[in-house]
């Protein structure tokens, strides 16, 4: 890929986008307990996703993708719900316009989204290794 950031392609130096781009746009919702990431994706992205350090579930509330990750390729079409498991990293290709639910555990009721991002995720599986393996 590149390690500059072009119309084909958005990064955020070695940390996970959070902002809006011209490809994907997210909504952050708090409710006691519980941290709510929505994301949208335009038709024909390609997003790689972060290793998630817990389990959880998510929902596609609109659209199509394509979601490979070590455990084979799925296409998915909305609605639908799924979880997924810690430790997994995805790829998901939105062949039309999509819009994805995460709902992450919260328990200690934290509004900033990097202390959220820190306990929910690793930017690799290299991080995700040194998590487990200190926890």
């Amino acid at each position: 890929m590149s390690k500059n950031s072009t119309s084909l392609l958005s990064h955020n130096n070695g940390k996970v986008i959070r902002e809006d781009t011209e490809y994907v746009s997210f909504e952050h919702e708090f409710v006691p307990g519980i941290y709510l990431r929505r994301m949208s994706i335009k038709k024909e992205c390609l997003v790689i996703s972060v290793v998630h350090k817990r389990d959880h579930a998510w929902f596609l509330l609109k659209g199509y993708v394509t979601v490979v990750s070590e455990d084979g390729e799925q296409d998915y079409e909305a609605p639908y719900l799924g979880f997924s498991k810690s430790g997994i990293q995805r790829v998901i290709y939105a062949h039309e316009e999509s819009v994805f639910q995460n709902v992450f555990k919260n328990p200690k009721d934290i509004k900033d989204i990097d202390l959220l991002q820190d306990y929910n995720c690793c930017i690799n599986k290299e991080k995700y290794t040194e998590y487990v393996n200190n926890k």
